[in-house]
C-alpha cells in the first residue's frame, strides 16, 4: 500500500474493518464493493466470488471477523485517492513520466503534475 494510510481518512465502518483485518483489506473491499451491501458468509469456502476478488487469505480473514453479517460498504473516496496519489508520487520518483502516470491512472497530465508537485 506504499506509505501508511492515515486511518482517519477511512469512514468509521472501514476504520473498524482496518483495525480488525488490516487497512489493505479494508481498502480492497471499498474498491470492489463500495456503495453496496455485502453479505459475508460464515466460511470463505462458501464465497468463491469473494475469494476471487480479495484472495483466499483476505476472504478467510473477512469471514472470520464478519461472518454472518451484512455490511454496508462505503466508497472511501478520500482514502482511495490518498493511496492513489502516493502510488503516483512513488512512480514519479522512480522515473515515470507524467504521460505514463496519466495514462495508467486515467488522469490528465496536469492532474498528475498537481499531485506530484509537492515531492
Amino acid at each position: 500500500m506504499g506509505e501508511s494510510l492515515p486511518l482517519e481518512l477511512l469512514p468509521a465502518s472501514l476504520r473498524d474493518m482496518a483495525q480488525h483485518c488490516g487497512p489493505a483489506l479494508a481498502l480492497k473491499v471499498a474498491e470492489h464493493y463500495g456503495g453496496c451491501h455485502l453479505s459475508i458468509p460464515q466460511d470463505a469456502d462458501n464465497a468463491p466470488a469473494l475469494v476471487a476478488v480479495l484472495g483466499e487469505t483476505m476472504a478467510v480473514t473477512l469471514c472470520a471477523v464478519y461472518g454472518g453479517e451484512i455490511l454496508t460498504i462505503p466508497r472511501a473516496i478520500n482514502a482511495r485517492r490518498h493511496v492513489r496519489n502516493q502510488v503516483i508520487q512513488a512512480g514519479r520518483r522512480a522515473g515515470a513520466t507524467l504521460r505514463e502516470l496519466a495514462r495508467r491512472f486515467d488522469l490528465t497530465e496536469r492532474q498528475v503534475s498537481n499531485i506530484v508537485r509537492d515531492i
